[in-house]
């Protein structure tokens, strides 16, 4: 079972193991298994399915989308930064719950 930091820690305790998007590609093209049950968002089964055409993969839930991830766009990045616009402001609740998930994917990566 291979699961991203954002997951609820009971989750993350059951998994093979956890880590970012692209860590979770690497280690099942990687990986000598040949079946991984996933749970992170959707869309990178067919990332998964395209580097591992041998290999099986088993979404924990169906439709498991980010419908954040979805809004951005390379070119709206890219917008973004070159005009310096969309100032964020968050309530300090919302900070300190996200840096919970932003540590522990950083901590993966070490």
């Amino acid at each position: 079972m291979l699961v991203h930091p954002e997951c609820q820690p009971e989750i993350q305790e059951l998994a093979d193991f956890v880590g970012s998007t692209k860590q979770i590609i690497d280690y099942a093209r990687n990986s000598q298994h040949d079946k991984f049950i996933i749970g992170t968002e959707m869309g990178v089964l067919y990332q998964l399915k395209k580097e591992n055409p041998n290999k099986t993969f088993y979404m924990m839930s169906t439709g498991l989308i980010c419908p954040n991830m979805k809004k951005t766009s390379l070119q709206s990045v890219h917008d973004a930064l070159a005009k310096r616009q969309y100032e964020i402001t968050l309530d300090k609740d919302i900070i300190e719950r996200a840096s919970g998930s932003l540590n522990r994917m950083l901590a993966v990566g070490k």
